[in-house]
């Protein structure tokens, strides 16, 4: 896909996305950031200055989110300034033991839409590229709010919410250890 086509779709989509919302400034007129209504994540922050959202999202970020019954996964995001991102998904596996995922792939924002198209996966073995028909490895998540040291954001397509924290750029996680795994 060309840049040129890139750009048409992400327009084309926040324009669908933002018809029939409704707005309300947080800050007065004149200032970048304005709360937004409406869809499946009804209250945002809708930035309207493109640069000044993507240089909120610049970095590393990382959350933890509780899974069914008392398992829970971590992720640790890097954004790049050369639009790739590249996550770090621990989660425990069907057996109950602890694993990193490694996704890779594109990142930006339009407006209140964080955007990620994911590419593939980076194993030990080498990279294996997700097929580019596959519609879940597409996602969009509305910014629910933003600052220096924490993000709020919402998938789009399911509604289920996510929170960030800024973290020393190209954190890691720590190593795997015995204690990782379920006896």
């Amino acid at each position: 896909m060309s840049n040129s086509q890139f750009q048409t779709y992400l327009g084309f989509f926040s324009l669908l996305l933002l018809s029939g919302c409704s707005s309300h400034s947080l800050m007065g007129s004149g200032n970048e950031v304005k709360a937004v209504e409406g869809g499946l994540c009804p209250v945002a922050t809708q930035v309207t200055n493109r640069a000044y959202a993507r240089e909120m999202l610049l970095g590393s970020w990382q959350g933890v989110k509780e899974m069914s019954g008392k398992e829970r996964y971590q992720w640790l995001t890097h954004h790049y300034a050369d639009g790739t991102y590249r996550s770090v998904f621990r989660e425990p596996d069907q057996t109950g033991d602890v694993e990193d995922k490694v996704e890779v792939g594109y990142w930006g924002v339009s407006g209140m839409v964080r955007f990620l198209l994911f590419r593939g996966w980076e194993t030990p073995s080498g990279f294996i590229a997700s097929p580019p028909d596959e519609p879940t490895y597409y996602d969009a998540f509305l910014i629910q709010r933003i600052d220096e040291d924490q993000i709020l954001y919402c998938n789009l397509e399911t509604g289920e919410r996510f929170q960030a924290v800024r973290v020393a750029h190209e954190a890691e996680f720590p190593p795997l250890s015995s204690h990782d795994i379920k006896p």
